[in-house]
């Protein structure tokens, strides 16, 4: 066994023996689109991302004038570690849009919840075929619509090699069962554009495009003891 440490602690300081997570590596991910839809060219999509397209059916005969306001809500973050060589980071999320139309009435509309074909009371409907196939980007990033406790949400999924991470990761933390990434969403920013009359079928309305950037800061890290020379203060 090996021999204890003892720092050298002068009163009134003592040995302290600390639990913290110890970064290893960290990925930042600046205004990463997570809103978006793929483009295509004709029918063929081409692994490129574009606002996603709504159309929002014109109230009482009066067509979208503005967005005022886009929030998310219902958001979670989620991360899982790959076969040890890459991080796959989860955002699920629905989306709020706060409307002016033309006779400057307010309205409110949720994302997927008010665009969904099967919704009898849908006063949105979308033009960015989500409903049926998810939106993806190559084979490391997709968005699609899934089931959650508060309903049919977004789901954003993208895998980060670990070599984007910065940070040099000991091959003995793959072996650690402490190894851990925590995934934060430092902020949200969004995008929108009012374009002309569009249809849901029979139903007038106002095409509108949307999109949301997200800043993400994944830490990627194990459990460790630290030891330093303190007073413990009792709360």
């Amino acid at each position: 066994m090996s021999e204890q440490i003892q720092l050298p602690c002068e009163a009134p300081f003592e040995q302290l023996d600390i639990y913290v997570k110890r970064i290893l590596a960290k990925y930042q991910g600046l205004d990463e689109q997570i809103l978006f839809g793929e483009a295509h060219e004709g029918t063929t999509p081409i692994d490129i991302k574009e606002a996603f397209k709504i159309c929002v059916h014109n109230r009482g005969g009066y067509s979208v004038k503005c967005i005022s306001d886009i929030k998310i809500v219902d958001l979670t973050a989620d991360e899982e570690i790959i076969c040890n060589h890459k991080v796959k980071l989860i955002l699920k999320f629905k989306v709020v849009l706060f409307v002016t139309f033309t006779n400057n009435c307010f309205g409110c509309i949720v994302l997927p919840d008010d665009a969904l074909s099967t919704n009898e009371d849908a006063t949105a409907c979308f033009i960015t075929d989500i409903e049926h196939e998810a939106q993806t980007i190559g084979s490391t990033e997709s968005l699609e619509l899934v089931d959650d406790v508060c309903g049919k949400v977004f789901k954003w999924v993208k895998s980060i090699p670990l070599s984007e991470f910065e940070g040099e990761i000991p091959p003995s933390a793959f072996s650690d069962p402490t190894l851990q990434t925590h995934l934060i969403v430092k902020s949200i920013t969004s995008d929108f554009d009012v374009l002309g009359e569009s249809h849901c079928g029979e139903i007038p309305g106002t095409e509108v495009h949307i999109s949301i950037f997200a800043d993400l800061l994944d830490k990627l890290g194990v459990d460790q003891d630290i030891l330093i020379c303190g007073v413990p203060f009792d709360c």
